[in-house]
């Protein structure tokens, strides 16, 4: 368990304050933090973490009665931090991976067949696991299902189907 210190650092490019609120209703601790205009709160947090969070005035706010502790405040905070991060990972990732494709297809050296066969599969062989597969990709090779991901019909009736 983290000193209170040591998470406001984890966060110190985003964190404005923390303070603790008597109400009427209870005891609350909010800490308010900036996030950058084109972050979204994920909606899972206050299910994950019984933290109530909102946007406000350019502002972040998380919130929660004194009963659930500043840790579960502080872990809402770094978890909507690392939606948002991997998020504008995933879309620079994904631009750079459409240019790689565009490559591909303007080079003159493919014909339309060769592309048709074109497979994309992850080099990490642990990805590929049920969960983590794309209902479109083959859950077995990785592969994009459709021309040269499928079997052809005549395959499918011949082919006997094992259970790994």
């Amino acid at each position: 368990m983290a000193d209170i210190s040591q998470r406001i650092a984890n966060i110190k490019e985003y964190f404005r304050e923390m303070k603790v609120a008597n109400t009427e209703e209870g005891d609350f601790i909010y800490i308010t933090t900036v996030f950058p205009p084109s972050w979204v709160l994920d909606n899972r947090t206050t299910e994950k973490y019984g933290v109530e969070c909102v946007h406000e005035n350019g502002l972040t706010y998380f919130w929660g009665k004194m009963s659930v502790g500043f840790e579960a405040i502080f872990n809402a905070v770094d978890f909507n931090v690392k939606v948002n991060r991997e998020a504008q990972e995933k879309a620079v990732l994904f631009n750079e991976k459409v240019k790689d494709l565009q490559q591909i297809f303007e080079n003159e050296d493919y014909d339309i067949e060769k592309l048709r066969t074109l497979q994309l599969i992850f080099s990490n062989p642990e990805i590929n696991t049920p969960n983590n597969v794309p209902p479109f990709i083959e859950k077995s090779t990785g592969t994009i299902q459709g021309r040269g991901g499928r079997p052809k019909k005549n395959e499918e009736k011949n082919e006997e189907v094992k259970d790994e």
